[in-house]
């Protein structure tokens, strides 16, 4: 055959591969905008109805503080508490003075807490560190959480309450001590009252567990 006839036919057949190639490519960019077009339409679902602390963490990944069903005796507990405000610090070994009227004049950390807990007897911070709370993540400490000062070998010797969490790792307690206060505003060292704490090696945050206080009120009086 003439090769003259032949040059047309395969130049035509070489347009059309030509276009099917660019055909394909389109396709294959179409796909690639879809899959981008999709993940996008994901996250804006997600930004729009998951909400930032989701998980049971905050914005800045620290764990979101619980909801107490148990507020209400947190409630009570800091209200009997403060009222035991300006105590004199009990020295160990020294027995318990009372006023005129019957109250109480004078007092150890431990015994802040039995009070405002109306514990049938005297209860040591360690066993209260012990028996009558419960573990927890510092991060979500609140109002009401206690802070154990322990030694090397694990006995708590000191409590404090936490009536507040400061944005700056501090902590504003109630508590009676024979240390001398550090910031001011703080209580006079021998005085129950309010002062500013921060969480360290040798100190613990743990939660009350009111219902080993309610046992505890309920087999004493049987």
């Amino acid at each position: 055959m003439n090769p003259l006839f032949e040059e047309p036919k395969q130049t035509k057949v070489k347009e059309e591969v030509e276009k099917v190639e660019k055909v394909e490519k389109t396709i294959k960019r179409l796909g690639k905008l879809t899959q981008l077009l999709r993940l996008a339409m994901v996250g804006v679902y997600v930004a729009t109805t998951i909400p930032a602390n989701a998980g049971g963490f905050e914005k800045n990944n620290r764990p979101q503080k619980e909801e107490r069903a148990d507020d209400y005796l947190v409630n009570n507990y800091i209200e009997e508490l403060v009222k035991h405000k300006g105590l004199y610090y009990r020295k160990p070994g020294e027995v318990k003075k009372y006023n005129d009227k019957g109250e109480v004049e004078n007092a150890d950390c431990s015994d802040l807490v039995n009070m405002a807990l109306e514990l049938p007897y005297k209860v040591n911070s360690d066993e209260l560190c012990r028996r009558y709370t419960k573990k927890i993540d510092p991060e979500t400490a609140q109002k009401g959480d206690l802070i154990f000062w322990k030694t090397k070998k694990g006995r708590a010797y000191h409590v404090a309450t936490i009536l507040e969490v400061l944005d700056d790792g501090k902590f504003i307690t109630f508590e009676i001590t024979s240390d001398e206060p550090r910031y001011e505003g703080d209580a006079p060292a021998n005085i129950s009252g309010e002062r500013t704490r921060k969480l360290k090696k040798n100190r613990e945050i743990k939660r009350i567990n009111f219902n080993q206080v309610r046992f505890a009120k309920q087999t004493y009086q049987k």
